[in-house]
Formats: structure tokens, sequence, C-alpha cells
């Protein structure tokens, strides 16, 4: 059986490969691959790296601790958030592991599980493209693993992130 450290390899390059393609297909295609409120995310972090607020972007509705994240996007590359993103979906996976393990299923069928989300064709495409609905899961995800090992303040802590 493929080792999980094995298996977060094999996804994390295959979320490598489409943030590569969507590159390109912004760049050469009239239909863009990123997702269209990423260009509100990044709008919203410029808006902040230069010390605006992210609301004086008409459309931005998001938390600004997401155009506070996203500030490198200005600094550092513009497909920043979308590799943050995209790792946090790879965290997701360990993190199912993790909560499978801590309910004593199996390390096979854990691993198994881990691999149903990590290579999920829904989840790979709305974090590369841009979304930052990952981060929401991995926060919530550590909540649950918190609750799991009795952790109540850092629960709490990790479901007021998500929530926010």
């Amino acid at each position: 059986m493929t080792s999980l450290s094995v298996l977060l390899v094999c996804a994390g390059l295959v979320r490598l490969a489409l943030l590569a393609y969507g590159t390109w297909q912004d760049e050469h295609l009239e239909l863009k691959y990123t997702d269209v409120d990423y260009d509100v995310f990044s709008d919203g972090a410029e808006l902040v790296a230069h010390g605006g607020d992210p609301f004086d972007r008409p459309t931005y509705r998001y938390t600004p601790l997401l155009a506070l994240a996203l500030t490198p996007n200005v600094w550092v590359h513009p497909t920043f958030g979308k590799v943050m993103f995209a790792t946090a979906d790879l965290v997701i996976g360990a993190q199912i592991h993790t909560i499978l393990l801590l309910r004593r299923v199996p390390a096979p069928v854990a691993r198994g599980c881990a691999s149903f989300w990590l290579f999920n064709p829904l989840a790979i495409n709305v974090s590369t493209r841009g979304n930052a609905e990952s981060v929401v899961a991995l926060l919530l995800l550590g909540s649950v693993i918190a609750i799991l090992r009795s952790r109540p303040a850092r629960s709490g802590a990790f479901l007021a992130a998500a929530i926010h």
C-alpha cells in the first residue's frame, strides 16, 4: 500500500501541473482558468499592501484577513494565493487521514479515504483556480482534530477563524 507521503507528493504534482496549465490558459485563451473571485481577492490584497482597505473595491465581500493573507500576490507572485489554496487542499487530505486514525479506522482505509480527497477532480480544480474554500475546510477539520484530541480552546479558535 502506498504511504500517505507518496500520495501527498503525487497529489501535489497534479496541482502544480494544473497551476502551470492555468497560467498558460489565462495568458493564451479567451476563457480564463482563474476563478473570477481570485481577481477580487487579489485586488483586495493589492489595496491592503498599499495601506488601503480591501472594501474600497466595490465587489470585495470577504474577510479582510483573506486580503491580508494574499498580500504576497503583490510582493512575491500573482499565483501565491493559488499555491496557498492548493497547499491547504493537500493538508486537508492529511487531516482526513489523521481524523480517521484518531477514530481508530485502519490505516489502509484512512489512506484510501484521504486519496479520495487528494485526487478528487472537483477539489483539485476549485483550489487551483483560486477559490478560497480549501482554507475554510482546513480550519473546520483543524477544529475537529482539536476536539478529538481534547483541546476545546484550540478547536474554538479554528472554528472562529473558519467562520470569520
